[in-house]
């Protein structure tokens, strides 16, 4: 048997079991110092607060101060609120669930001359708190990263020898809606000159005015699944090769009205689309009506990604081809009207146009009609790279041509949404979006633990005297 000491711990292993039996109990000691660190931190950091809230230490005379209220402690028997009025009283043994499993230490007691408790408002734990922060955010990561609530529910059981309901974890999850607010307040530090826009379908159960009794006899109202359309914008900023998910709102439909309500959510973050040097976006009538509308001098690119979705939709298969030969035609084809695009001028695109419609009008003509379809719109990022260049700024044309990078994320976060089937109400909807489409904005409440581990590694520096 080892012994190897850190600190006051003591870590004991036996270096000669098997090698997966050592690593087993290295881990299980090493977890098990860690968590009697957390304690002490806890413990520490706990009278701590007591001081600062109390506003004097162990031992000082309370009658020999003057008023001294208190935000953070109220009596709950005769209200009062002054801290010459508190006085310690001793302890009680509390449980916490933790990410490194459960625990116990002592939770100071607070009491008053009336005779009553004090409750305080620890900064540390909550009032009857009984799953740590750093745990209802590794909720919040799991469930972002895609795990069901049972998958979560089965790994923390195992973590914790015990059981956690599916209801709390779902909770603690749906507690990612209250960064939402905080992300949309806030203002934009830098205005994006690019805007990607684009629109992604959820299912989402809708209450109805009909109820039913189920199996038990309880009155339950009927419910119905509708499709609705989660609309986002990413701003871009073409020269330095950057994009952000600035806003999303969860619409009725994709139409004007829908598109309209986005542009408001981002001007509230100081983001006026009218100053955009260039706007992308599919094939949306409800997008492209508002643009006409009310945005007419803000350039309008019609996604080339869409373009090429509706080349492949309208092209006509020849006969007498096998599926491997088909597939290649098919390939070919696309891969011929995607040079179109990488012509180093509107002009030479038109005439890259014009000379494949002269080809491939007779065997695909309904190809040619889409292609020539809105055919102006999907250059428009040509004289956006001209205006860059005037200013010394160049703008790649991959970042303008289609909103490819938009729907990359999106597509993750569908992937993740359909795993899910459907949302049984909007807060569970708006939580999962905000895992997954805010997850690197710098919020005071990251939805990841990485952020809370920072401020938990300094409370453990302000108690590490306690270590030693």
């Amino acid at each position: 048997m080892t012994i190897i000491p850190i600190g006051k711990q003591r870590i004991q292993i036996n270096l000669s079991e098997p090698e997966e039996s050592y690593f087993q109990e290295l881990f299980e000691g090493l977890k098990g110092m860690f968590r009697e660190i957390l304690v002490q931190s806890i413990e520490t950091i706990l009278e701590m607060e007591v001081d600062r809230y109390l506003k004097r230490k162990r031992y000082r005379r309370r009658k020999k101060m003057v008023e001294q209220p208190s935000d953070r402690m109220t009596c709950n028997r005769c209200g009062s609120w002054d801290v010459r009025n508190f006085r310690r009283n001793g302890h009680y043994r509390r449980g916490l669930s933790t990410n490194w499993g459960y625990i116990e230490f002592n939770m100071p007691q607070i009491e008053c001359v009336c005779g009553g408790g004090v409750r305080v408002a620890y900064r540390t734990i909550r009032h009857r708190q009984r799953i740590w922060n750093d745990l209802e955010a590794h909720f919040r990561s799991e469930s972002g990263y895609g795990m069901s609530l049972r998958e979560i529910k089965a790994k923390m059981d195992v973590e914790l020898q015990g059981s956690l309901g599916l209801r709390t974890i779902n909770d603690r999850i749906h507690c990612a809606n209250e960064l939402l607010p905080i992300w949309e307040r806030g203002l934009v530090k830098e205005v994006p000159p690019v805007m990607r826009l684009d629109g992604i379908w959820v299912k989402l159960m809708i209450a109805t005015e009909n109820y039913q009794y189920d199996a038990m006899g309880r009155k339950r109202v009927v419910k119905t699944r509708k499709t609705l359309p989660v609309l986002v914008a990413q701003g871009v900023w073409p020269a330095e090769g950057r994009q952000e998910i600035l806003a999303w709102i969860i619409a009725e439909a994709e139409d004007k009205d829908s598109w309209e309500d986005l542009i408001f959510r981002l001007r509230d973050k100081g983001i006026r689309l009218e100053e955009m040097k260039l706007v992308i976006g599919d094939g949306s009538s409800g997008l492209a009506s508002l643009l006409q509308q009310q945005y007419p001098s803000v350039p309008f690119q019609r996604c080339v990604f869409h373009k090429f979705q509706n080349l492949w939709r309208d092209l006509v298969e020849p006969e007498g081809m096998d599926r491997a030969q088909l597939r290649q035609f098919k390939r070919d084809l696309i891969n011929e009207a995607a040079e179109i695009w990488q012509a180093d001028h509107a002009r030479n695109a038109w005439r890259k146009m014009q000379d494949f419609s002269v080809k491939w009008e007779a065997e695909q003509p309904k190809m040619v009609a889409t292609l020539q379809r809105d055919f102006d719109l999907t250059l428009t990022f040509y004289a956006a790279i001209e205006k860059a260049a005037q200013v010394g700024q160049s703008w790649p044309p991959e970042q303008l041509r289609t909103i490819s990078h938009l729907e990359r994320d999106n597509r993750r976060v569908r992937k993740r949404l359909r795993n899910a089937v459907l949302y049984h109400s909007r807060q569970g909807l708006s939580a999962a979006l905000c895992l997954n489409y805010a997850r690197g904005f710098a919020l005071p409440n990251d939805p990841l633990p990485g952020r809370w581990h920072n401020a938990f590694e300094r409370q453990i520096a302000e108690a590490a005297y306690f270590l030693i």
